[in-house]
């Protein structure tokens, strides 16, 4: 062959295959076992959001206990009231009221009422022995709600920090 450079050489060199079969079988070995590493950093990378997202649940959780034992204190002992002509009016009868309320709002709005009974009954005085029981009820329905909401929350909690445990197991 003619050779007028350098690199003219190495044009019409053939490579032989530098691979031998032990390299072959070290490579497929070393392919999966990336393979493996790659599956386990993706269930990692699964595993640290769903705590995250749990860590997050739990942490809503906390707030709405929280929240829920304090509306329970407040209904069970309020602290703001009002006296007036004798009459004592505190923060849990206003929470009563606005339940009735928005009940006959909603029995009017669903037909239950006529509009002269609505008007009737809105009209009617918190201390009326009528809205007195009334209100005493939407009290104890209130608790029970409330109870029931924050065991209801307490038993998520559970779930969720259950949830959490089996993750880091």
């Amino acid at each position: 062959a003619n050779v007028d450079s350098f690199f003219d050489i190495f044009t019409e060199v053939d490579a032989q295959n530098l691979l031998c079969d032990i390299c072959d079988s070290i490579q497929a070995d070393i392919d999966a076992k990336q393979l493996l590493i790659d599956s386990i950093n993706d269930d990692i990378d699964i595993a640290e959001r769903d705590l995250a997202l749990l860590d997050a649940e739990i942490d809503l959780y906390d707030e709405g206990i929280e929240q829920a034992e304090k509306a329970l204190d407040t209904l069970r002992n309020p602290k703001d009231y009002v006296e007036s002509e004798g009459r004592h009016y505190d923060s849990a009868d206003h929470a009563a009221m606005q339940r009735r309320s928005a009940n006959l709002w909603n029995a009017y709005k669903a037909g239950k009422l006529s509009a002269q009974e609505y008007s009737d009954e809105v009209a009617k005085d918190f201390d009326d022995p009528d809205v007195a029981r009334e209100l005493e009820k939407i009290k104890k329905d209130l608790e029970k709600e409330i109870s029931d909401s924050i065991k209801a929350m307490k038993k998520n909690k559970k779930e969720a920090e259950q949830d959490r445990k089996d993750i880091n197991a």
